[in-house]
C-alpha cells in the first residue's frame, strides 16, 4: 500500500478485518480497504506525527494520538472527525478501549494514564503510578483490570478499573516493556527489549510471579552449549539471568533456569543430566536438566568462577576464576568442595590469569592454562586430581593467549591454540607424558576458533575465523610429512 509521504508509525485493523488504518510521520491517517488494497480516506487534523491507533470493539470509532499532544476520535462510517479529547498533560503513546467499548484509556509520556468515557468523550480522571512513560495498555477480557507497561521504568502495573487503584506491580524485566497482552486464562504476556534483544515472557496476573520465557531472541545469545547427546541446547542472553533449555529436535522451549544476574558460562555434564553455570555473584550453580531444579550452589570464590570443566565420569567439576584465584574441585553429587589447587612451591593461591581448564580422558589430570601475573609469561599446568598438586609445567615463550584446548581421546597428546596480539593463531601439540612439544601448526589465515580430535586419535581438526576447517593426519604431521 503506497500513499504516505513519511514513515508509517502505527497500524490497526478494524475488528471485522475489512479496514486497515495507518498513521504516519506525515501527520495523516489513511484508511485502506483490505480486500482491494485501495485507499478509502485520508483523515487530516493532527499537526504532529501519529503515535498510536485503536478501533473500538464494534469498529465504529477510531482513536488516534499524536506527538502534537492531541487525542482524536473519528467516525469510521462517515470517515469524519468526531471530537478531540482533553485532560491529559503530555503526549499519548498508547491507546486501549475497554472490551465493552465504553471506556478509553491513554498511556502518557509523563507516566500517567488518562481515562475517558468513550461514548461522550468526558474526561474521567488520571491513574498515577509509573515513574516513566506508559508505552503499553490492555484491558483484561472482563474489563475489570487494566494492565500498563513502561518502556523505561521496566514495570507492569495492574489497576482496578472501578476504582483506578493499584492492584499489582510486576517487576523483574531486563529491558523496556514494548507490549502487554492478556491471555485467555487471564495470565499476562509481556514483550520487552534490552539493547535490541527481544524477550517474551509469561506472568501470573494474580500474584505477579514469573511463569515462563516463551521467546528469547537467539541472535542475542552470548553463550550456547549442546548436551553431549545433542538433544538439548542451552542458551543465555547478554544482561539476562535466565538460562533457556531448548529441544533440538522440535525447536521448542523446554524450561528456564532462573539464577542471579550476570550468568556467563555454562557446561553440561557428560551424561547431560546436570548443567553447571557461573554468575556474577561469585557462585557456581548445578541444575537438574530433567526437572529444572537447582541441585547445589557452590560458594567460596572471591571472583566469578567463569572457567568450568566436568571430569569424564561427570562426578567432579573444576571451576576457577580468570582473575587469579584458586581452582576448586567439587563433588557434583553432594556439592561439597574436594580440593583447592594452590601453587605447590610457594603454597599461595594461584597467581595467574586463568584462560582454560580441561580434564584428561582418564580423569586423573587437570590442565590449566594462564598467564603468570608477576612475569607476564604463559604457563600450562598439569594437576594431579588425587593429590591436588601440580606435577608439571609445559613451558612456552608464546606471547598470545592459550584459549583453546583439546586432548586426544587416548590421552597422549594435548593440543593448545595461542591467540596472538595480531589475532592470528598458532596451535601446539604436546606429549602429555614427557611434557615436551611435538609440533607447531600454522595453517589458518585468521584466528582458530575450535580444536578437536577424532575418536581414534588419528585425525586432528582445527576451525578458523577465515571460514575454513583443516583436517590433519597425526601420523603424517608428527612424521614431518605434508597433510
Amino acid at each position: 500500500l503506497v500513499g504516505h509521504t513519511g514513515r508509517v508509525t502505527d497500524l490497526a485493523f478494524s475488528p471485522d478485518g475489512a479496514i486497515l488504518a495507518s498513521g504516519s510521520t506525515d501527520r495523516t491517517i489513511r484508511l485502506w480497504d483490505v480486500a482491494t488494497g485501495t485507499l478509502r480516506q485520508i483523515l487530516i487534523g493532527h499537526t504532529g506525527r501519529v503515535t498510536d491507533l485503536a478501533f473500538s470493539p464494534d469498529g465504529a470509532i477510531l482513536a488516534s494520538s499524536s506527538s502534537d499532544g492531541t487525542f482524536r476520535l473519528w467516525d469510521v462510517a462517515t470517515e469524519s472527525h468526531l471530537q478531540t479529547l482533553t485532560g491529559h498533560k503530555d503526549a499519548i503513546l498508547d491507546i486501549a478501549f475497554s472490551p465493552d467499548g465504553t471506556t478509553l484509556a491513554g498511556g502518557c509520556k509523563d507516566g500517567t494514564i488518562c481515562v475517558w468515557d468513550a461514548v461522550t468523550g468526558e474526561y474521567q480522571g488520571v491513574i498515577i503510578g509509573h515513574t516513566e512513560a506508559v508505552t503499553s495498555l490492555v484491558f483484561r477480557p472482563d474489563g475489570k483490570v487494566l494492565a500498563s507497561g513502561s518502556n523505561k521504568d521496566e514495570t507492569i502495573r495492574l489497576w482496578n478499573t472501578n476504582t483506578n487503584d493499584s492492584r499489582l506491580i510486576i517487576r523483574g524485566h531486563t529491558g523496556g516493556i514494548k507490549s502487554v497482552l492478556f491471555l485467555p486464562d487471564s495470565e499476562i504476556l509481556t514483550c520487552s527489549v534490552y539493547y535490541d534483544f527481544l524477550r517474551i515472557r509469561r506472568w501470573n496476573a494474580d500474584t505477579g510471579t514469573y511463569r515462563q520465557t516463551l521467546i528469547s531472541d537467539p541472535y542475542s545469545s552470548t553463550n550456547l552449549a549442546f548436551s553431549p547427546d545433542g538433544s538439548m541446547l542451552a542458551s543465555v542472553s547478554w544482561g539476562d539471568n535466565i538460562i533457556h533449555l531448548w529441544d533440538v529436535t522440535t525447536g521448542r522451549h523446554r524450561m528456564s533456569l532462573i539464577g542471579p544476574e550476570g550468568v556467563g558460562n555454562f557446561v553440561f555434564s557428560p551424561d547431560g543430566t546436570v548443567l553447571a553455570s557461573d554468575s556474577n555473584d561469585n557462585t557456581i550453580r548445578l541444575w537438574d536438566t530433567a526437572t529444572g531444579s537447582l541441585r547445589h550452589t557452590l560458594t567460596g570464590y572471591a571472583y566469578a568462577p567463569d572457567k568450568l570443566a566436568f571430569s569424564p565420569d561427570g562426578r567432579t567439576l573444576a571451576g576457577g576464576s580468570d582473575i587469579g584465584e584458586s581452582i576448586f574441585l567439587w563433588d557434583v553429587a553432594t556439592g561439597k568442595q574436594l580440593k583447592k589447587f594452590v601453587d605447590d612451591h610457594q603454597q599461595i593461591p594461584l597467581n595467574f590469569l586463568l584462560y582454560g581448564l580441561i580434564f584428561s580422558p582418564d580423569g586423573r589430570t587437570l590442565i590449566s592454562t594462564g598467564t603468570l601475573i608477576s612475569t607476564g609469561k604463559h604457563k600450562i599446568r598439569l594437576w594431579n586430581i588425587s593429590t591436588g598438586s601440580s606435577y608439571g609445567i609445559l613451558k612456552t615463550d608464546e606471547s598470545g593467549v592459550a584459549d583453546r584446548l583439546a586432548f586426544s581421546p587416548d590421552g597422549k597428546i594435548l593440543a593448545i591454540c595461542f591467540l596472538t596480539e595480531t589475532f592470528l593463531s598458532e596451535t601446539f601439540l604436546w606429549d602429555v607424558t614427557t611434557g615436551k612439544p611435538l609440533k607447531t601448526i600454522i595453517g589458518h589465515r585468521d584466528g582458530v576458533t575450535d580444536l578437536a580430535f577424532s575418536p581414534d586419535s588419528s585425525t586432528f581438526v582445527s576451525a578458523g575465523r577465515d571460514g575454513t576447517m583443516i583436517l590433519w593426519d597425526i601420523t603424517k604431521l608428527l612424521g614431518g610429512e605434508k597433510n
